[in-house]
């Protein structure tokens, strides 16, 4: 059908983008699947990419956050231990003091309860801590 239409018909068909203005070789058409194929492929692994950047993202944010969470809850720890053996020596020295008197209040369960009513440890609250 083509060998018949004269050159201003074929153009008019070619501007047109008909089916009917040249066929196109397979080996064409197989390379414009593939390409059409690799640009998919292409936007899908973009999409990937931005979403794994993202949580990428989140996750080093928790990551110090944690971090963060983690440095504050050992210098609490640190603290309280140092408190504590600080407050077991007051101890030990007042039962030696005291003990030689006979005062009951030094004696057994007595103490560890008035000494856990008295301990009031100054720790400092996360928003102090973290400044």
């Amino acid at each position: 059908m083509l060998v018949k239409l004269n050159a201003g018909e074929r153009r008019a068909l070619t501007a047109s983008n008909s089916p009917l203005a040249y066929p196109l070789p397979p080996q064409i058409r197989h390379l414009e699947r593939e390409r059409d194929w690799f640009r998919r492929e292409a936007l899908r692994l973009d999409a990937y990419r931005t979403a794994m950047k993202k949580d990428l993202r989140f996750l080093k944010e928790k990551c110090d956050v944690l971090e963060e969470n983690r440095d504050w809850f050992a210098q609490q720890l640190k603290t309280t231990k140092r408190q504590n053996k600080r407050l077991l020596q007051e101890l030990k020295a007042l039962r030696r003091i005291r003990g030689a008197t006979g005062d009951a209040i030094f004696d057994g369960a007595d103490v560890s309860l008035q000494s856990s009513k008295a301990l009031k440890l100054p720790m400092a609250s996360r928003s102090e801590a973290s400044l």
